[in-house]
This record gives C-alpha cells, sequence and structure tokens, in this order.
C-alpha cells in the first residue's frame, strides 16, 4: 500500500496510563464520603484512608512489580555470567 494512500483516520496510539490517572475528588465527592463515613481513597465503609486496604494493595502491587522486574535483571546477567 502506498503511503500516501493512508488516511488521516488512523488509530492513533492508546495513552499509556490513561486508565489509572489521579484527578482530586470534588468538593461534592469529598462531603458526601465524609457525611457518610466512608473512606476518601477508596469510596468504601469500615475505613478511613489512612489504614485503607486498597492503598495497601495498590503500593504492594507497584513494589512487587519492581522486585520482578529486579530479578528478571538480575537473573539475565547471571546466565550471561554462566555461558561466557
Amino acid at each position: 500500500m502506498n503511503t500516501s494512500q493512508v488516511s488521516s483516520s488512523a488509530a492513533t496510539p492508546m495513552e499509556l496510563g490513561a486508565i489509572n490517572t489521579y484527578r482530586p475528588l470534588s468538593q461534592t465527592v469529598k462531603d458526601f464520603r465524609r457525611i457518610n463515613n466512608l473512606c476518601m481513597y477508596c469510596g468504601e465503609g469500615k475505613h478511613q484512608a489512612l489504614n485503607c486496604p486498597n492503598k495497601v494493595k495498590k503500593m504492594q502491587d507497584f513494589l512487587g512489580s519492581i522486585v520482578n522486574h529486579a530479578i528478571i535483571h538480575m537473573r539475565s546477567h547471571v546466565v550471561i555470567c554462566l555461558s561466557e
């Protein structure tokens, strides 16, 4: 296909991180959560943002991915060293 035939409606690449972007809560949402004793982080009940299990889980997932990446990186170096 000739590149001059490509239409301007071609698909655009997905924005990485667009799904989990942080946006501040509106005052209405803050007031609703405060009145209903809901967590300011996740909006669930029975806990507050200070001890939010969802915040802890997100941090554990993040740290776990860093550790997994480091292990993979270290293993690749060990394999290279052993093969030399």
